[in-house]
């Protein structure tokens, strides 16, 4: 489906009430700076050295309400800032020595969640039942974004590793079932079966040119046509993945071989521009017969 066209009006319109979030975003932003400031100050005031220790420590606006907090609990330092309802709406804090910060909705629900860890660093979304809806991941290995339904499962990932993108689409109880990639050779799609395995492969290889290949429930190729340089090819196998069958059209002419379990043609129909021929050989190569 092609995506709607938006008018330029709304076009403003969104960017004004993003202008607006990142207002307040910026607002809590220096509330909090100003509030490691006044931490600061406190320990370097007076003409000695001083230090205040307490394990929680709150702040109060003109009416006595409270809008940010600093503490030290089992799990580790962290600051939270409240709106004038007194709900939680920011939360930066170290657990298990990994850094975080937790934005929330009104009711104090953990919308958005920022942490770092020994493999990388990640940006989770949730919707207003506590669910995650969305991921943005980096580790050493690449990127990855991914997208998860109402029950927690994940159903599409793009990701890139080793410099190769992909986008994986899941069913329902999280089994891949359409991988897409594009590798330095060209992009390869994939439609793989309930058990995970491959089903369908189309490719457009910049050597081998493009290709469709079809597998059986096992995974093993059954069926294949490609273009090549030279032509056209269609391929059978047998559960062995020897070829069985073989169609080609190439620059001399289309040609028909049919092929022992060794591989080795057993019959082939063969048309060019002097004659037509078929023949037939043993599974050891010899000829038996060649007509005309």
């Amino acid at each position: 489906m092609a995506p709607e066209v938006t008018g330029f009006k709304e076009i403003l319109e969104r960017l004004g009430a993003m202008e607006r979030k990142n207002l307040r975003l910026r607002r809590w932003v220096m509330a909090a700076s100003a509030l490691v400031v006044c931490l600061l100050l406190l320990g370097q005031a007076g003409p000695r050295s001083r230090t205040l220790e307490v394990e929680k420590l709150a702040l109060v606006d003109a009416s006595g309400l409270q809008r940010a907090v600093l503490a030290v609990t089992s799990d580790g330092p962290g600051i939270q800032l409240l709106d004038r309802n007194g709900k939680g709406r920011l939360m930066l804090g170290i657990k298990d020595e990994e850094p975080f910060v937790v934005f929330s909705d009104p009711a104090s629900r953990a919308r958005m969640a920022l942490s770092v860890d020994e493999e990388g660093s990640k940006i989770e979304v949730y919707d207003t039942q506590g669910k995650r809806r969305g991921a943005l991941a980096e580790t050493v290995a690449g990127a990855g974004l991914e997208f998860y339904d109402e029950n927690k499962t994940r159903r599409v990932g793009l990701l890139t590793a080793n410099d190769v993108p992909a986008l994986m689409l899941s069913e329902q109880d999280g089994r891949p079932r359409v991988a897409i990639g594009l590798g330095e050779d060209g992009p390869q799609v994939e439609l793989l079966g309930p058990n995970g395995r491959k089903r369908v492969a189309l490719t457009a290889f910049e050597k081998s040119g493009p290709a469709v290949g079809l597998y059986h429930t096992d995974g093993l190729p059954r069926a294949a046509i490609g273009v090549t340089a030279s032509g056209g090819t269609l391929v059978f196998s047998d559960q062995m993945v020897n070829p069985r069958a073989l169609i080609e059209v190439t620059t001399d002419g289309p040609s028909v071989s049919l092929r022992h379990a060794n591989g080795r043609a057993a019959a082939t129909l063969s048309v060019n521009a002097k004659r037509a021929a078929l023949t037939f050989a043993d599974p050891n190569g010899i000829t038996l017969a060649t007509t005309p």
